[in-house]
């Protein structure tokens, strides 16, 4: 039986779930740390640098991404893991402990 090509992958859909699960975590650490977790009230937001504040306006529109665009890049494990890890560094800076930053969100652009 061959595979459909729009077909999403059992990788595809673990990882799907990692980022949105992950982000439905933080809003709920964001709603009661005072952070902002959509686009429009990040952009005016100073309580933590500009290099994490960029960080999360991009997990955002990865999230968004994901649950809103379905022709959108498909997400790998490791990017959900990286995903993981880059709110738990946002998190950190604006509750006051850092954690060193990784890099950038890494996926594939269409």
């Amino acid at each position: 039986m061959e595979k459909e090509i729009d077909q999403p992958t059992a990788n595809t859909i673990i990882a799907r779930s990692i980022i949105v699960e992950q982000f439905e975590l933080f809003k709920e650490f964001a709603t009661c740390a005072g952070v902002p977790f959509n686009l429009k009230s990040a952009k005016t937001y100073d309580g933590i640098s500009k290099d994490y504040l960029a960080h999360l306006v991009q997990c955002i529109n990865r999230r968004n991404e994901l649950v809103h665009y379905d022709q959108c890049v498909p997400p790998s494990i490791r990017e959900g893991v990286q995903y993981y890890v880059s709110l738990r560094q946002i998190a950190g800076e604006a509750i006051g402990k850092p954690e060193p930053m990784i890099d950038r969100l890494t996926y594939k652009t269409s």
